[in-house]
Formats: C-alpha cells, sequence, structure tokens
C-alpha cells in the first residue's frame, strides 16, 4: 500500500490520498514550483506537457547519440503506419519495420 504524500497546493501543504485510475495510475503529479502552481499531469494540455518534458527529451536524445545508439521518429517523409526516421549519430535512414516480426528493412538514406 501506499502511504498518502503531502503536496503543496497554492502555497499550503495538502495531503493526497492514494486513488487508482486508468487515467493517473496512482500518483502522477508535476508541480510548477517556480510559479508556486500545483496541476496535476492527467489534466495538463498537450502543449504544457512537451514544454515540461522537452528538456529531458533532449537529453536522453543526446545520450543516446553519443552512445552510438539511434533516435526513432516520425515525420512528413513517413507516409503509412510502419515507416519511422533512425536518426544516429552521422546520419538518418527511413526505414520500414514489420510490426510482426520486429525486423527493420532501409528505405532510403534521407541525410
Amino acid at each position: 500500500m501506499i502511504p498518502n504524500r503531502l503536496f503543496l497546493k497554492n502555497g499550503r501543504f495538502a495531503l493526497a490520498k492514494r486513488f487508482t485510475s486508468t487515467k493517473t495510475n496512482g500518483f502522477l503529479y508535476l508541480c510548477t514550483m517556480a510559479r508556486g502552481k500545483f496541476k496535476p499531469l492527467f489534466e495538463r494540455s498537450l502543449k504544457e506537457l512537451s514544454q515540461v518534458l522537452a528538456p529531458q527529451v533532449a537529453k536522453v536524445q543526446s545520450a543516446n547519440l553519443s552512445m552510438g545508439l539511434y533516435n526513432s521518429y516520425r515525420n512528413e517523409l513517413c507516409v503509412s503506419k510502419d515507416l519511422f526516421i533512425h536518426e544516429y549519430p552521422n546520419h538518418k535512414v527511413l526505414v520500414r519495420v514489420d510490426a510482426c516480426t520486429g525486423n527493420t528493412l532501409t528505405i532510403k538514406v534521407v541525410g
């Protein structure tokens, strides 16, 4: 059992009871202490989530590239659901991923 947690809300400490929900999965809160406001993660807009998570995503992406791994994403070149861009430290390739086997087929080098 997860114990109750304290969190800052409107400049005061409040008690958060544990709850279960498919939307929230227990305690999922992001507090923006700079503004002193509390807003649950699941109540944020996509833009707000992107702003909060962007610095961490950038760190992970650069760490992947420095270890010789690739970053995978979709862009305008990915015209079907099975196409992805794999970005390596020195080049990018358009690949087709087989959803059943996980095998990739390089379509073309894009950069």
